[in-house]
């Protein structure tokens, strides 16, 4: 089975079924790639949003390297807004609701599953009305 890239409309609907504080994490995640980790344990310090550089330190990357991606100003805005939106307190960009970094595990059941079945639900009904 060979997957295939959601389009930018799809995308935006996926994110939409999240809560605000986990929506633009599938957005960026979906736009820049990357590890569930580099998303999990990113903090705002290793963002340069005036020149648009997300920094991916070694003990994040998968091949141990520092690396650089030059995000599009979209990108920008996104992690802006999410820095507005985040639990106040915390260094991380993307933290749970309560203001503390995700696992894996804990994603998964409490962001993940909960937003696709919100999404079914909502597009099952659509379906039933058309």
């Amino acid at each position: 089975m060979r997957g295939r890239a959601l389009t930018v409309e799809q995308l935006y609907e996926f994110a939409s079924w999240f809560p605000e504080h986990s929506k633009r994490l599938i957005l960026l995640a979906g736009m820049v790639g990357a590890r569930q980790r580099v998303w999990f344990e990113l903090t705002d310090n290793l963002l340069d949003l005036r020149d648009g550089i997300l920094e991916i330190t070694p003990e994040l990357a998968k091949n141990a390297r520092a690396l650089r991606v030059f995000l599009t100003p979209l990108e920008v805005t996104l992690f802006r807004e999410q820095l507005l939106v985040r639990a106040p307190g915390t260094r991380l960009v993307f933290p749970t609701a309560e203001g503390k970094q995700w696992t894996a595990n804990r994603f998964r059941d409490r962001a993940w599953v909960k937003g696709v079945k919100d999404g079914l639900r909502i597009v099952r009904a659509v379906l039933d009305v058309v």
